[in-house]
């Protein structure tokens, strides 16, 4: 009986596609950690990343809570995932759908089980404002007085050099790349460019992942910036 549940889940997934640039249609078989799971699809398994959601590691407070609700939303369901790209270790970065049409990335995030990742140049208004709602209501991680973002909590002491393009990113550490661009210049910049600092003279700097990603979008590296 579940098999049959599974399998008219996905057919009903298959049936309410869009068109992403690649589509997975599965389920969930493990879940990896608030934000992250294997899928099996195609007779293969995949390791799906939300984006642009980070929960909290494993460790920090509501880490494991964060896991087992994502646990409890998608374990053994039929799902669909809408991939964006696939990072350098192999994560299948994007959004997951379940079969009645709830988006997993907005769920984690409105329930107060993941922080708004914001590491993309146009952050989705959607998660901010589900955000802003788990805030307001302490829901879950927003109990905490001042809770620690995952990215901060993962940041190393030795800044990562800035990928040229997705293949040779981690997702989980864009905003350690610190890729960033000025809207008004067009002009972007990463740390080894000489004099960096992220926030001097940007107002609201635009967060790239990659520094192809600038460039496809139109910005140009600072003058002081190597080649």
């Amino acid at each position: 009986m579940h098999y049959l549940k599974l399998v008219a889940g996905v057919a009903l997934l298959t049936a309410a596609l869009g068109s992403p640039e690649k589509v997975l249609v599965g389920h969930a078989v493990e879940i990896l950690s608030g934000d992250t799971f294997a899928l099996e699809a195609e007779n293969k398994l995949y390791k799906v990343r939300l984006e642009e959601v980070d929960a909290p590691e494993r460790g920090q407070p509501f880490g494991k809570q964060s896991r087992d609700y994502l646990e409890e939303l998608i374990l053994h369901r039929a799902i669909r995932v809408d991939v964006s790209f696939v990072d350098k270790y192999g994560q299948q970065v994007g959004r997951a759908v379940l079969a009645g049409g709830r988006v997993v990335n907005d769920e984690v995030v409105a329930q107060g089980y993941g922080w708004h990742y914001r590491a993309t140049p146009n952050p989705d208004a959607r998660l901010a404002r589900l955000e802003q709602y788990a805030f307001a209501h302490s829901l879950g991680l927003w109990m905490q007085v001042e809770p620690v973002p995952p990215w901060e909590h993962r940041r190393e002491k030795i800044i990562p050099e800035a990928p040229w393009e997705r293949a040779e990113m981690d997702y989980d550490r864009v905003l350690h790349y610190g890729i960033v661009g000025d809207v008004k210049s067009r002009i972007y910049q990463w740390p080894a460019c000489r004099g960096y600092t992220r926030a001097a003279g940007i107002n609201k700097p635009v967060i790239f992942q990659t520094r192809k990603q600038a460039e496809e979008m139109g910005y140009r590296p600072a003058a002081r910036c190597p080649s």
